[in-house]
């Protein structure tokens, strides 16, 4: 499983609405997180293991 989603906002950190940053946080973090679950589980159902990549978007 490859993990790769992340967005950002084309705002300044002063005008950012908590709107837009929570958008942010919903798929930079939470779906790299569920997403590594759902494998996970996977994985076990499949009663062997897997290779996971985690790759975030930074600055």
């Amino acid at each position: 499983m490859v993990n790769n989603a992340g967005i950002e906002t084309r705002t300044s950190v002063l005008e950012t609405s908590e709107e837009q940053f929570q958008k942010v946080l919903d798929i930079n973090l939470k779906s790299a997180f569920f997403g590594t679950q759902l494998a996970a589980k996977q994985f076990i159902r499949q009663g062997r293991g897997g290779n996971m990549t985690e790759q975030q978007p930074c600055c």
